[in-house]
């Protein structure tokens, strides 16, 4: 239905979100009265609130590129539009795509039968040209498919790549708590640690 509605239902499929080595700019938001009258026409807000939907609730692979161009909904330009368009693309070559769990055959409803409690974590360290902020970026996952995801901009600029993983690492950790606690009010008894994965030996050491 989003495809259909902004006119990709036919588009050619391409294989990632994001263009490779492309990078967003506010330099590219259009600055002349006439420029930004020409891309009001455009429903790039709309588009990415209907994306936005799709990767809150079962796309954790699109929540990079929708953090990334939600942030110029305000004022969005040629370029930003594009990235937008190939995100739709994307979509149309995976529409197939979904998240499963599966549980034991012989007692489904005891989580003591699933794959257990487990999250990986990373951090693109200064990935945003325009402030230098980096992006953090957790999912967990239970029972053999994704139950929660993020992707977003860190509120501070890390000096470092093992500070930018660590401040990853440290909202993972308390989502991980989160589910802890929530899983303990559903019934479900947690006893051994719950793994956070990290590919930075620095913020394992820290």
């Amino acid at each position: 239905n989003v495809l259909d509605r902004f006119d990709m239902l036919d588009c050619k499929p391409v294989a990632t979100p994001l263009a490779t080595g492309v990078k967003l700019l506010k330099s590219d938001c259009p600055s002349s009265p006439e420029d930004v009258e020409a891309m009001s026409a455009i429903p790039y807000q709309q588009a990415i609130g209907a994306i936005m939907y799709a990767m809150q609730g079962t796309r954790p692979d699109i929540a990079y590129a929708v953090t990334a161009l939600s942030q110029f909904s305000h004022n969005p330009g040629h370029v930003h539009w594009t990235g937008v368009k190939r995100l739709l693309r994307y979509l149309r070559g995976t529409i197939d795509f979904k998240l499963t769990y599966a549980g034991s055959p012989s007692s489904p409803a005891d989580i003591r039968s699933f794959p257990a409690l487990s999250g990986f974590c990373d951090a693109d360290w200064g990935s945003d040209l325009n402030d230098r902020r980096s992006i953090t970026g957790y999912v967990f996952t239970l029972a053999g498919g994704a139950i929660s995801w993020q992707s977003k901009k860190q509120p501070t600029v890390a000096l470092s790549s093992v500070e930018a993983e660590y401040m990853a690492s440290t909202q993972a950790t308390k989502e991980s708590l989160w589910w802890r606690t929530f899983l303990k009010e559903l019934g479900f008894s947690i006893e051994s640690p719950t793994q956070l994965f990290s590919d930075s030996q620095g913020s394992i050491a820290l």
